[in-house]
Protein backbone atom coordinates (compact mmCIF):
# COMPACT_ATOMS: atom_id res chain seq x y z
CA UNK A 1 0.00 0.00 0.00
CA UNK A 2 1.68 3.47 -1.28
CA UNK A 3 1.76 6.31 1.25
CA UNK A 4 -0.75 8.39 -1.00
CA UNK A 5 -3.60 4.92 -1.05
CA UNK A 6 -2.71 5.05 3.14
CA UNK A 7 -3.93 8.46 3.03
CA UNK A 8 -7.51 7.96 1.44
CA UNK A 9 -7.96 4.40 2.51
CA UNK A 10 -11.48 4.40 2.05
CA UNK A 11 -11.27 4.73 -1.66
CA UNK A 12 -9.78 1.67 -2.14
CA UNK A 13 -13.16 -0.19 -0.48
CA UNK A 14 -15.05 0.59 -3.71
CA UNK A 15 -18.67 -1.15 -3.80
CA UNK A 16 -19.01 -2.28 -7.26
CA UNK A 17 -22.51 -4.54 -9.12
CA UNK A 18 -20.51 -7.28 -10.80
CA UNK A 19 -21.98 -6.06 -14.37
CA UNK A 20 -20.30 -2.79 -13.32
CA UNK A 21 -16.92 -4.77 -13.14
CA UNK A 22 -17.06 -6.26 -16.99
CA UNK A 23 -18.98 -3.87 -19.20
CA UNK A 24 -16.21 -2.41 -20.41
CA UNK A 25 -14.29 -6.05 -21.11
CA UNK A 26 -14.63 -8.10 -23.97
CA UNK A 27 -16.99 -10.89 -24.05
CA UNK A 28 -14.22 -13.39 -24.37
CA UNK A 29 -13.21 -12.52 -20.28
CA UNK A 30 -16.66 -13.65 -18.95
CA UNK A 31 -16.50 -11.86 -15.30
CA UNK A 32 -19.36 -13.86 -14.36
CA UNK A 33 -19.04 -16.87 -15.01
CA UNK A 34 -15.72 -16.86 -13.70
CA UNK A 35 -16.83 -15.48 -10.35
CA UNK A 36 -19.52 -18.70 -10.02
CA UNK A 37 -16.48 -20.72 -11.06
CA UNK A 38 -14.82 -19.86 -7.89
CA UNK A 39 -18.20 -20.19 -5.48
CA UNK A 40 -19.10 -23.42 -7.36
CA UNK A 41 -19.12 -25.29 -3.90
CA UNK A 42 -21.29 -23.57 -2.16
CA UNK A 43 -24.57 -22.05 -2.60
CA UNK A 44 -23.94 -18.91 -3.73
CA UNK A 45 -24.52 -17.01 -6.84
CA UNK A 46 -23.47 -13.93 -8.80
CA UNK A 47 -26.00 -12.35 -10.50
CA UNK A 48 -25.50 -9.09 -12.37
CA UNK A 49 -26.82 -6.83 -9.32
CA UNK A 50 -25.01 -8.20 -7.03
CA UNK A 51 -22.86 -6.25 -5.03
CA UNK A 52 -18.97 -6.77 -4.50
CA UNK A 53 -16.48 -4.71 -2.57
CA UNK A 54 -13.20 -4.14 -4.78
CA UNK A 55 -9.69 -3.28 -3.41
CA UNK A 56 -8.21 -2.72 -7.08
CA UNK A 57 -11.27 -1.98 -9.97
CA UNK A 58 -8.80 -0.60 -12.46
CA UNK A 59 -6.04 -3.76 -12.43
CA UNK A 60 -8.73 -5.68 -12.45
CA UNK A 61 -10.38 -4.31 -15.97
CA UNK A 62 -6.86 -3.90 -17.19
CA UNK A 63 -5.91 -7.30 -16.22
CA UNK A 64 -9.11 -8.71 -17.96
CA UNK A 65 -8.25 -6.94 -21.25
CA UNK A 66 -4.82 -8.37 -21.11
CA UNK A 67 -6.16 -11.96 -21.01
CA UNK A 68 -8.53 -11.58 -23.66
CA UNK A 69 -5.87 -10.47 -26.37
CA UNK A 70 -2.98 -13.35 -24.53
CA UNK A 71 -2.82 -16.30 -26.61
CA UNK A 72 -4.15 -19.59 -24.28
CA UNK A 73 -0.53 -21.36 -24.60
CA UNK A 74 0.91 -18.24 -22.86
CA UNK A 75 -1.87 -18.22 -20.15
CA UNK A 76 -1.52 -21.75 -19.56
CA UNK A 77 2.23 -21.64 -19.09
CA UNK A 78 1.98 -18.48 -16.91
CA UNK A 79 -0.22 -20.52 -14.65
CA UNK A 80 1.77 -23.23 -14.25
CA UNK A 81 4.53 -21.48 -13.46
CA UNK A 82 2.91 -19.84 -10.75
CA UNK A 83 1.22 -22.74 -9.13
CA UNK A 84 4.66 -24.23 -9.33
CA UNK A 85 6.43 -21.48 -8.06
CA UNK A 86 3.81 -21.57 -5.25
CA UNK A 87 4.22 -24.73 -4.13
CA UNK A 88 7.81 -25.65 -4.48
CA UNK A 89 7.72 -26.02 -0.81
CA UNK A 90 5.74 -29.40 -1.33
CA UNK A 91 7.92 -30.51 -4.37
CA UNK A 92 10.86 -32.59 -4.77
CA UNK A 93 14.27 -31.78 -3.23
CA UNK A 94 15.35 -30.90 -6.38
CA UNK A 95 13.08 -28.06 -7.05
CA UNK A 96 13.51 -26.88 -3.44
CA UNK A 97 17.16 -26.97 -3.94
CA UNK A 98 17.02 -24.23 -6.85
CA UNK A 99 14.67 -22.01 -4.42
CA UNK A 100 16.94 -22.06 -1.72
CA UNK A 101 19.90 -21.54 -4.17
CA UNK A 102 17.82 -18.10 -4.93
CA UNK A 103 17.24 -17.28 -1.36
CA UNK A 104 21.30 -17.34 -0.52
CA UNK A 105 22.31 -15.18 -3.50
CA UNK A 106 19.04 -12.92 -3.02
CA UNK A 107 19.06 -12.65 0.34
CA UNK A 108 22.49 -13.74 1.70
CA UNK A 109 20.55 -17.07 3.35
CA UNK A 110 23.55 -19.64 3.97
CA UNK A 111 21.80 -22.59 4.07
CA UNK A 112 18.50 -24.18 4.32
CA UNK A 113 16.49 -24.63 7.72
CA UNK A 114 16.62 -28.24 9.07
CA UNK A 115 14.20 -30.49 7.88
CA UNK A 116 12.26 -31.04 11.19
CA UNK A 117 12.01 -27.11 11.42
CA UNK A 118 9.98 -27.31 8.08
CA UNK A 119 8.23 -30.03 8.96
CA UNK A 120 7.25 -28.80 12.13
CA UNK A 121 6.62 -24.78 10.85
CA UNK A 122 4.17 -27.02 8.08
CA UNK A 123 2.20 -29.05 10.63
CA UNK A 124 1.47 -25.98 12.46
CA UNK A 125 1.01 -24.21 9.35
CA UNK A 126 -1.92 -26.37 8.60
CA UNK A 127 -3.10 -28.05 11.80
CA UNK A 128 -2.39 -24.59 14.12
CA UNK A 129 -5.02 -25.34 16.21
CA UNK A 130 -4.78 -28.85 16.91
CA UNK A 131 -0.75 -28.06 17.45
CA UNK A 132 -1.71 -24.96 19.63
CA UNK A 133 -4.38 -28.00 22.01
CA UNK A 134 -0.50 -29.57 23.04
CA UNK A 135 1.59 -25.94 22.63
CA UNK A 136 -1.23 -25.15 25.38
CA UNK A 137 -1.24 -28.19 27.62
CA UNK A 138 2.34 -28.04 28.33
CA UNK A 139 3.61 -24.51 28.01
CA UNK A 140 0.80 -21.98 28.65
CA UNK A 141 -1.10 -22.38 32.08
CA UNK A 142 -4.51 -20.73 32.44
CA UNK A 143 -3.05 -18.62 35.40
CA UNK A 144 -1.01 -17.15 32.61
CA UNK A 145 -3.76 -16.51 30.51
CA UNK A 146 -5.82 -14.81 33.44
CA UNK A 147 -2.91 -12.19 34.30
CA UNK A 148 -2.85 -11.23 30.34
CA UNK A 149 -6.08 -10.41 30.78
CA UNK A 150 -5.81 -8.18 34.04
CA UNK A 151 -2.87 -6.89 32.13
CA UNK A 152 -4.62 -6.11 29.19
CA UNK A 153 -7.58 -4.13 30.97
CA UNK A 154 -4.77 -2.40 32.93
CA UNK A 155 -3.03 -0.87 29.71
CA UNK A 156 -6.45 -0.34 28.02
CA UNK A 157 -7.50 2.22 30.97
CA UNK A 158 -3.97 3.87 30.88
CA UNK A 159 -4.85 4.44 27.26
CA UNK A 160 -8.00 5.11 27.36
CA UNK A 161 -7.14 7.99 30.05
CA UNK A 162 -4.79 8.86 26.90
CA UNK A 163 -8.07 9.35 24.71
CA UNK A 164 -9.94 11.12 27.58
CA UNK A 165 -7.63 13.84 28.36
CA UNK A 166 -6.32 14.51 24.52
CA UNK A 167 -6.87 18.66 23.35
CA UNK A 168 -6.74 17.81 20.19
CA UNK A 169 -9.88 15.87 19.44
CA UNK A 170 -13.66 17.48 19.34
CA UNK A 171 -15.71 16.01 22.06
CA UNK A 172 -17.79 13.96 19.06
CA UNK A 173 -14.88 12.59 17.71
CA UNK A 174 -13.05 11.48 21.03
CA UNK A 175 -16.63 9.98 22.70
CA UNK A 176 -16.64 7.70 19.29
CA UNK A 177 -12.83 6.86 20.06
CA UNK A 178 -13.21 6.09 23.63
CA UNK A 179 -16.46 3.60 22.19
CA UNK A 180 -14.45 2.53 20.00
CA UNK A 181 -11.48 1.21 22.40
CA UNK A 182 -14.78 -0.20 24.99
CA UNK A 183 -15.33 -2.41 22.41
CA UNK A 184 -12.02 -3.79 21.32
CA UNK A 185 -11.84 -7.40 21.61
CA UNK A 186 -9.05 -9.11 23.29
CA UNK A 187 -7.99 -12.68 21.90
CA UNK A 188 -5.25 -13.56 24.63
CA UNK A 189 -3.81 -17.16 24.58
CA UNK A 190 -6.01 -19.37 22.96
CA UNK A 191 -9.80 -19.46 22.30
CA UNK A 192 -11.95 -20.86 25.53
CA UNK A 193 -13.29 -24.22 22.85
CA UNK A 194 -9.88 -25.06 22.62
CA UNK A 195 -9.75 -27.85 25.18
CA UNK A 196 -12.96 -28.94 24.67
CA UNK A 197 -12.67 -32.47 22.19
CA UNK A 198 -15.59 -32.08 20.02
CA UNK A 199 -14.85 -28.15 19.53
CA UNK A 200 -11.54 -28.68 18.20
CA UNK A 201 -12.67 -31.81 15.89
CA UNK A 202 -15.32 -29.78 14.43
CA UNK A 203 -12.75 -26.82 13.55
CA UNK A 204 -10.94 -29.85 11.02
CA UNK A 205 -14.48 -31.23 10.23
CA UNK A 206 -14.08 -32.39 6.23
CA UNK A 207 -10.28 -32.25 6.03
CA UNK A 208 -8.68 -36.00 4.87
CA UNK A 209 -5.09 -36.70 5.29
CA UNK A 210 -3.25 -39.72 4.43
CA UNK A 211 0.28 -41.12 5.86
CA UNK A 212 1.82 -41.51 2.22
CA UNK A 213 0.55 -38.79 0.08
CA UNK A 214 1.91 -35.35 0.96
CA UNK A 215 0.94 -33.50 -1.79
CA UNK A 216 -2.23 -34.51 -2.47
CA UNK A 217 -2.51 -33.88 1.38
CA UNK A 218 -1.38 -30.36 0.82
CA UNK A 219 -3.78 -29.68 -2.32
CA UNK A 220 -6.58 -31.46 0.09
CA UNK A 221 -5.89 -28.70 2.51
CA UNK A 222 -5.52 -26.01 0.00
CA UNK A 223 -9.10 -26.72 -1.25
CA UNK A 224 -10.73 -27.32 2.45
CA UNK A 225 -9.13 -23.65 3.42
CA UNK A 226 -10.75 -22.17 0.69
CA UNK A 227 -13.83 -23.37 0.63
CA UNK A 228 -14.88 -22.95 4.25
CA UNK A 229 -13.75 -19.11 3.50
CA UNK A 230 -15.92 -19.04 0.16
CA UNK A 231 -18.75 -20.65 2.51
CA UNK A 232 -18.69 -17.70 4.85
CA UNK A 233 -19.95 -15.02 1.82
CA UNK A 234 -23.31 -14.86 3.05
CA UNK A 235 -22.89 -15.16 6.76
CA UNK A 236 -22.84 -12.38 9.62
CA UNK A 237 -18.79 -11.05 10.56
CA UNK A 238 -18.32 -13.13 13.80
CA UNK A 239 -15.99 -10.48 15.42
CA UNK A 240 -15.26 -12.85 18.11
CA UNK A 241 -13.92 -15.50 16.25
CA UNK A 242 -10.12 -16.50 16.41
CA UNK A 243 -8.11 -16.37 13.32
CA UNK A 244 -4.58 -17.23 14.77
CA UNK A 245 -3.30 -20.76 15.63
CA UNK A 246 -2.11 -20.81 19.47
CA UNK A 247 1.46 -21.55 18.81
CA UNK A 248 2.16 -18.43 16.90
CA UNK A 249 4.90 -15.67 18.14
CA UNK A 250 2.95 -12.75 17.22
CA UNK A 251 0.77 -10.03 18.57
CA UNK A 252 -0.98 -7.96 16.13
CA UNK A 253 -4.47 -5.42 15.70
CA UNK A 254 -6.75 -6.42 13.31
CA UNK A 255 -9.11 -3.26 11.83
CA UNK A 256 -11.95 -4.66 10.39
CA UNK A 257 -12.98 -7.17 13.90
CA UNK A 258 -11.15 -4.43 16.29
CA UNK A 259 -9.61 -7.15 17.70
CA UNK A 260 -6.60 -7.03 19.84
CA UNK A 261 -4.47 -10.72 19.03
CA UNK A 262 -1.80 -12.13 21.57
CA UNK A 263 -1.47 -15.59 20.78
CA UNK A 264 0.08 -18.27 23.86
CA UNK A 265 3.21 -18.56 21.33
CA UNK A 266 4.58 -14.62 22.21
CA UNK A 267 3.69 -14.92 25.71
CA UNK A 268 7.01 -16.25 26.78
CA UNK A 269 10.53 -14.42 27.58
CA UNK A 270 11.60 -12.09 27.06
CA UNK A 271 8.07 -10.55 26.41
CA UNK A 272 5.93 -11.86 29.03
CA UNK A 273 6.32 -14.95 32.28
CA UNK A 274 4.71 -15.04 35.12
CA UNK A 275 7.97 -15.58 37.36
CA UNK A 276 9.98 -12.83 35.80
CA UNK A 277 9.53 -8.85 37.30
CA UNK A 278 6.52 -6.90 36.42
CA UNK A 279 9.18 -4.32 34.77
CA UNK A 280 9.53 -6.47 31.97
CA UNK A 281 6.19 -7.89 31.56
CA UNK A 282 5.21 -4.14 31.15
CA UNK A 283 8.36 -3.37 29.01
CA UNK A 284 7.68 -6.54 26.93
CA UNK A 285 3.74 -7.85 25.97
CA UNK A 286 2.57 -4.81 28.34
CA UNK A 287 4.37 -2.70 25.41
CA UNK A 288 2.90 -5.55 22.70
CA UNK A 289 -0.52 -4.80 23.90
CA UNK A 290 -0.24 -0.97 23.90
CA UNK A 291 1.36 -1.23 20.23
CA UNK A 292 -1.86 -3.53 19.13
CA UNK A 293 -3.88 -0.62 20.63
CA UNK A 294 -2.56 2.32 19.30
CA UNK A 295 -3.20 0.57 15.95
CA UNK A 296 -6.62 1.26 16.33
CA UNK A 297 -6.24 4.99 16.16
CA UNK A 298 -2.91 5.19 13.65
CA UNK A 299 -3.06 6.78 10.48
CA UNK A 300 -4.82 3.40 9.39
CA UNK A 301 -6.57 2.62 12.18
CA UNK A 302 -8.57 6.16 12.33
CA UNK A 303 -10.28 4.70 9.26
CA UNK A 304 -12.09 1.96 10.96
CA UNK A 305 -14.79 2.55 13.69
CA UNK A 306 -16.06 0.38 16.67
CA UNK A 307 -17.79 -2.29 14.15
CA UNK A 308 -14.56 -2.81 11.75
CA UNK A 309 -16.36 -0.28 9.65
CA UNK A 310 -14.51 1.85 6.71
CA UNK A 311 -15.06 5.72 6.60
CA UNK A 312 -14.30 9.09 7.88
CA UNK A 313 -15.76 8.86 11.18
CA UNK A 314 -13.52 11.75 12.61
CA UNK A 315 -14.22 15.50 13.02
CA UNK A 316 -12.20 17.43 10.02
CA UNK A 317 -10.70 20.05 12.51
CA UNK A 318 -9.68 17.24 14.44
CA UNK A 319 -8.22 15.14 11.74
CA UNK A 320 -6.14 18.12 10.76
CA UNK A 321 -4.30 18.31 14.05
CA UNK A 322 -3.91 14.69 14.01
CA UNK A 323 -2.00 15.52 10.24
CA UNK A 324 -0.15 18.00 11.78
CA UNK A 325 1.47 15.90 14.84
CA UNK A 326 2.03 13.25 12.15
CA UNK A 327 4.81 15.21 10.29
CA UNK A 328 6.18 15.62 13.44
CA UNK A 329 6.95 11.97 13.38
CA UNK A 330 7.58 11.37 9.91
CA UNK A 331 10.03 14.36 10.16
CA UNK A 332 11.82 12.84 13.24
CA UNK A 333 11.83 9.00 11.45
CA UNK A 334 13.02 10.23 8.16
CA UNK A 335 16.41 12.19 9.60
CA UNK A 336 17.31 8.38 10.81
CA UNK A 337 19.97 7.29 8.24
CA UNK A 338 20.62 3.75 8.38
CA UNK A 339 24.51 3.95 7.38
CA UNK A 340 24.88 0.56 7.09
CA UNK A 341 23.22 0.39 3.99
CA UNK A 342 23.62 4.50 3.23
CA UNK A 343 19.68 4.98 3.24
CA UNK A 344 17.34 7.54 5.25
CA UNK A 345 14.15 5.75 7.03
CA UNK A 346 10.92 6.32 5.08
CA UNK A 347 9.05 7.84 7.93
CA UNK A 348 5.80 8.06 5.58
CA UNK A 349 5.56 4.71 4.74
CA UNK A 350 6.48 3.38 8.46
CA UNK A 351 4.28 6.26 10.20
CA UNK A 352 1.65 3.68 11.38
CA UNK A 353 4.17 1.60 13.08
CA UNK A 354 5.91 4.49 14.51
CA UNK A 355 2.41 5.55 16.11
CA UNK A 356 2.05 2.50 17.52
CA UNK A 357 5.54 2.27 19.13
CA UNK A 358 4.95 5.43 20.36
CA UNK A 359 1.65 5.13 21.79
CA UNK A 360 2.97 1.47 23.57
CA UNK A 361 5.39 3.18 25.90
CA UNK A 362 3.44 5.80 27.18
CA UNK A 363 0.75 3.72 27.43
CA UNK A 364 2.39 0.34 28.73
CA UNK A 365 4.54 2.56 31.18
CA UNK A 366 1.70 4.36 32.32
CA UNK A 367 -0.12 1.15 33.35
CA UNK A 368 3.42 -0.15 34.94
CA UNK A 369 3.49 3.12 37.14
CA UNK A 370 -0.25 2.21 38.74
CA UNK A 371 1.10 -1.25 39.62
CA UNK A 372 3.89 -0.49 41.34
CA UNK A 373 1.77 2.20 43.27
CA UNK A 374 -0.79 -0.62 44.39
CA UNK A 375 1.62 -3.07 44.68
CA UNK A 376 5.62 -1.49 45.56
CA UNK A 377 8.52 -1.08 43.60
CA UNK A 378 9.44 -4.13 41.69
CA UNK A 379 12.38 -6.39 42.26
CA UNK A 380 16.06 -6.21 41.00
CA UNK A 381 17.61 -8.53 38.82
CA UNK A 382 20.58 -10.73 39.64
CA UNK A 383 23.41 -9.70 38.10
CA UNK A 384 21.86 -6.26 37.27
CA UNK A 385 21.10 -4.87 40.83
CA UNK A 386 22.35 -1.54 39.45
CA UNK A 387 19.10 -0.73 37.36
CA UNK A 388 15.94 0.01 39.26
CA UNK A 389 12.63 -1.28 37.88
CA UNK A 390 11.65 1.63 36.00
CA UNK A 391 15.07 1.35 34.05
CA UNK A 392 14.20 -2.66 33.65
CA UNK A 393 11.21 -1.75 32.29
CA UNK A 394 12.77 0.41 29.22
CA UNK A 395 16.06 -1.97 28.95
CA UNK A 396 13.36 -5.28 28.20
CA UNK A 397 10.88 -2.71 25.71
CA UNK A 398 14.37 -2.27 23.43
CA UNK A 399 15.34 -6.07 24.19
CA UNK A 400 12.48 -7.05 22.18
CA UNK A 401 13.37 -4.98 19.66
CA UNK A 402 17.04 -5.99 19.47
CA UNK A 403 18.12 -7.77 15.70
CA UNK A 404 20.43 -9.06 13.52
CA UNK A 405 19.88 -8.38 10.12
CA UNK A 406 21.69 -9.37 6.96
CA UNK A 407 22.05 -5.81 4.85
CA UNK A 408 20.47 -7.18 2.20
CA UNK A 409 17.07 -7.54 4.25
CA UNK A 410 18.09 -4.69 5.83
CA UNK A 411 17.92 -3.03 2.90
CA UNK A 412 14.52 -4.22 1.94
CA UNK A 413 13.39 -3.05 5.19
CA UNK A 414 14.71 0.35 4.93
CA UNK A 415 13.32 0.84 0.98
CA UNK A 416 9.97 -0.90 1.43
CA UNK A 417 9.14 -1.99 5.24
CA UNK A 418 6.64 -0.76 7.59
CA UNK A 419 8.88 -0.93 10.35
CA UNK A 420 11.73 1.43 11.20
CA UNK A 421 14.91 -0.72 11.60
CA UNK A 422 15.34 -2.37 15.38
CA UNK A 423 18.00 0.26 16.09
CA UNK A 424 15.98 3.34 15.59
CA UNK A 425 12.70 1.94 16.15
CA UNK A 426 14.45 2.23 19.98
CA UNK A 427 16.21 5.07 19.91
CA UNK A 428 12.96 6.81 17.74
CA UNK A 429 10.41 5.63 20.06
CA UNK A 430 12.24 6.29 23.78
CA UNK A 431 13.41 9.71 22.91
CA UNK A 432 10.04 11.04 22.92
CA UNK A 433 9.01 9.68 26.02
CA UNK A 434 9.49 12.02 29.08
CA UNK A 435 9.46 8.80 30.98
CA UNK A 436 12.63 6.99 30.08
CA UNK A 437 14.79 10.81 30.39
CA UNK A 438 13.65 10.95 33.92
CA UNK A 439 14.59 7.06 34.57
CA UNK A 440 17.93 7.21 33.03
CA UNK A 441 19.18 11.38 33.78
CA UNK A 442 19.26 12.18 30.52
CA UNK A 443 20.42 15.88 30.05
CA UNK A 444 17.93 18.18 28.27
CA UNK A 445 19.24 18.29 24.41
CA UNK A 446 20.63 15.14 24.46
CA UNK A 447 19.92 12.76 21.50
CA UNK A 448 17.86 10.46 23.87
CA UNK A 449 16.51 14.06 25.77
CA UNK A 450 15.63 16.17 22.80
CA UNK A 451 13.66 19.82 23.78
CA UNK A 452 11.04 19.18 21.08
CA UNK A 453 9.63 15.65 21.29
CA UNK A 454 6.96 13.98 18.87
CA UNK A 455 3.75 13.00 20.70
CA UNK A 456 0.41 11.69 19.51
CA UNK A 457 -1.32 9.21 21.78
Amino acid sequence: MTAEERRDLPALYNRYKVSELYSNISDKFDWMQYMNLLFVDTEFKFVEDTEVVVYAPDFLRKMAERVAVTPPRVLANYLVWRITEYRITNLPQALIDIENKFYRVAYSIPEEPPRWLSCVNYVNGVLGYAVGRLFVDKYFKEDSKIAMAAMTKEVRKAFDGHLSQTDWMDSATKMLAREKLAEMNNHIGYPDWLHNDTALRLRYDGLEFEADTYFHNHLNWLKWVEQKSLKKITEPVKRDRWFVAPAVIDAYYHDELNTIVLPAGALQPPFYHKEQPMSLNYGGIGSFIGHSITHGFDDIGRFFDKDGNIGQWWDDKTLASFLAKTKCMIDQYSSYKVEEVDKYVDGENTLAENIADNGAIKTSYEAFQKHEEANGPGQRLPGLVQYNSKQLFFLNLAQVDCTVDRLSSLKDQVTAGYHTPGKWRVIGSISNSPEFAKAFSCPVGSVMNPVDKCNIW
